[in-house]
């Protein structure tokens, strides 16, 4: 049996790699806008004697040239619903019973771009 965290990370990162190019980490300056790269993840977990219940807690990055504002928002939102539509994975039920989104300004580059953040709570059983 795979890690629930790990379990959840790659289904995700399937989903979202039917929806853009999607990266396990930041790619460098030559990548195409708009991309996803998987963020952070966090495990709850609450064990018995024959079952894992855990809440995994996966983040999404999101990026953007400065004139796809609305091509991001509709990326984000075309991630979460096909998030939401996630029933199981591998290993586990799930179901996403938490979602944060939040658009930013990113200045850290010579282009300035949006970022786009998708937290996501999934309880698994």
């Amino acid at each position: 049996m795979i890690n629930p965290q790990q379990d959840v990370y790659n289904t995700v990162f399937n989903v979202c790699s039917g929806l853009a190019d999607t990266y396990e980490k930041l790619p460098n300056d030559t990548a195409t806008h708009p991309f996803i790269s998987m963020g952070e993840t966090q495990l709850v977990a609450n064990r018995n004697m024959t079952a894992i219940f855990a809440n995994v807690f996966q983040t999404l990055d999101f990026y953007a040239s400065d004139r796809q504002r609305g091509t991001l928002s509709e990326l984000m939102f075309n991630a979460e619903k096909a998030l939401r539509n996630i029933k199981e994975t591998d290993n586990y039920l799930v179901d996403v019973i938490n979602v944060t989104v939040r658009v930013l300004t990113d200045t850290s580059t010579n282009t300035t771009l949006y970022h786009g953040i998708l937290e996501l709570e999934f309880k698994l059983y």
